[in-house]
């Protein structure tokens, strides 16, 4: 799992929690930027994605959507779960119409990441609330 959290405590409470469910430490990132650098590095390095909606520089969002637009299937594809401090109607309808398999509002609790965690697993794909992709710059 690649932890995507511009907070410390907030990777570091994820990462305790992926090791309590016994799906390991996990790996994580500061930024969009370091994540997609490293899965471009070793595409299969991680097989799911958790990632903040709000980051420094790239924001959740947009990373969803350089990953659903990538040309190697094994990142394209491969399982991202959402996370937010709110629960912002708007934020999970852009997310789910781009294909996340998840979506937890902070503070990320153990039985609801494991259960996410099993959707994303499981192939889930969050259903898209409208057929409208959102557009940016």
């Amino acid at each position: 799992v690649l932890v995507v959290d511009g907070h410390a405590r907030s990777r570091e409470l994820i990462s305790r929690l992926l090791t309590r469910l016994h799906v390991g430490r996990g790996l994580t990132a500061t930024s969009a930027e370091d994540a997609m650098y490293n899965l471009e590095l070793d595409p299969k390095i991680v097989d799911i994605i958790i990632t903040d909606s709000r980051l420094a520089g790239m924001s959740g969002l947009k990373f969803l959507c350089k990953l659903r637009a990538h040309d190697d299937p094994n990142i394209r594809l491969k399982p991202v779960i959402g996370l937010s401090r709110s629960s912002d109607m708007k934020l999970y309808r852009s997310l789910a119409a781009w294909g996340i398999s998840g979506f937890i509002v902070k503070p990320v609790g153990e039985q609801r990441l494991r259960e996410v965690l099993e959707q994303a697993l499981s192939g889930y794909i969050a259903p898209a609330p409208s057929l409208h992709l959102p557009e940016f710059d």
